[in-house]
């Protein structure tokens, strides 16, 4: 009973923390790295934001040239495509998450020069299809993978169909900062070497990393020694924000990642991934990240069969998918996200902003997901006890 009591204050988060172990956790020399990470076309970005500009920059594409985009975006996809004077003209997605290829093929009649194609929470799209269309038209054909590491299809070419794909690995795993780039038409490649990022950047996100693992870790378990980190952590995340609310308003030196404003300095685009976090990925065990995410969404996919008023959008989960979320079609999103952050159970509202570059009249399907997706946690520090609170929470409404 005192176990469960606990369990239940520690917070569900949407994505997976750092534990301070695994900072100092030696490489796992035995530990082969998974596709995209062992390609040798790869280049390792600071972000997936940063990587889809990369990619399309590879392409090196006229000013003003079209490139198709999907119409359910966050608008960080789209905002590198504009910075390098491209046109973006979105194609019609369905409300599940599906694209409609014919509306695809109506536009690359146009003269599309490159169509961007999301596997939208790691749930694979067609590829075979819209190769076939994209080679047909002379249209190169971008795989936006940033739901999608680990993930697969039964043909087992995720990721490797497109001339280029590209990829959020922070979405999926605890590191600070990290993006990836693989150039499967070997053709393309980046024109400039890839600079560091400031040192400021990693060290904030790396701490709230920290300190939201330590504190969860106090909530479920008591320990001393998560006491004693936390008093570690705090005082040097809190110091860390002070110092970096000196920064001048703009500055990328503080940026944070989960930012979703659009106005981003340009100069991020050209950073890579971080020293520290290029460690980590030889730290961290991923060997079971894919069946976790798996059981979690088959869990929780099947407590919400009775919830008429939280419905799954994608309700099966096909073989060799590694979900980064389970997406649900609600009402209202921000006040069930703010029911359940009440009870420290905190979901993604998905996207909600709409970039200005879009005639979102055009798109109401795209409209419609925006206003009614929220994304529930499945990530691989959840258990069996988090997702009994998650779905009992979501039962009370």
């Amino acid at each position: 009973m005192i176990e469960a009591r606990r369990r239940k204050r520690a917070a569900v988060r949407s994505q997976p923390v750092l534990p301070i172990e695994v900072v100092f956790a030696r490489p796992k020399e035995s530990q082969e790295r998974p596709f995209p990470l062992r390609d040798p076309e790869l280049a390792l970005t600071y972000s997936g934001t940063a990587a889809v500009y990369q990619a399309f920059r590879a392409l090196h594409l006229h000013a003003g040239s079209s490139v198709l985009c999907p119409s359910y975006n966050c608008g960080h996809e789209i905002e590198p495509l504009l910075r390098l004077g491209l046109r973006v003209e979105c194609y019609r997605v369905t409300t599940d998450l599906q694209i409609d290829l014919e509306d695809v093929e109506r536009r690359l009649r146009g003269g599309a020069k490159a169509l961007m194609a999301t596997h939208y929470f790691g749930f694979p799209q067609p590829l075979a299809e819209l190769r076939e269309l994209c080679d047909r038209h002379g249209t190169f054909l971008v795989e936006d993978c940033a739901h999608a590491f680990f993930s697969d299809n039964s043909s087992h070419d995720l990721g490797r169909v497109g001339d280029a794909a590209v990829y959020s690995l922070r979405k999926t795993l605890p590191i600070p900062n990290g993006g990836a780039v693989v150039f499967n038409n070997r053709a393309l490649r980046l024109d400039d070497v890839l600079k560091p990022p400031p040192r400021m950047t990693t060290w904030l996100k790396s701490l709230d990393l920290l300190a939201k693992c330590s504190w969860d870790r106090f909530a479920a378990r008591g320990a001393l020694r998560d006491l004693l980190w936390l008093l570690v952590l705090l005082p040097l995340a809190g110091g860390s924000r002070a110092v970096a609310a000196l920064y001048p308003r703009g500055s990328t030196g503080c940026y944070d990642p989960d930012d979703d404003d659009y106005r981003f300095g340009i100069e991020i685009m050209s950073w890579g991934i971080s020293r520290f976090s290029a460690r980590l990925l030889d730290r961290i065990d991923w060997s079971d990240v894919i069946t976790r995410r798996r059981s979690n969404y088959r869990f929780l996919s099947n407590e919400l069969a009775d919830i008429k008023a939280c419905r799954a959008i994608l309700p099966s989960l096909p073989d060799y998918a590694c979900p980064l979320y389970l997406p649900v079609w609600v009402p209202e999103p921000r006040d069930l996200y703010y029911k359940l952050a009440r009870q420290r159970i905190f979901a993604d509202v998905l996207w909600r902003q709409e970039h200005p570059a879009v005639d979102w009249g055009r798109y109401p399907e795209g409209r419609e997901l925006k206003r009614h997706v929220l994304a529930l946690p499945v990530h691989q520090d959840l258990d069996t006890a988090q997702l009994e609170h998650l779905a009992a929470a979501l039962r009370a409404g």
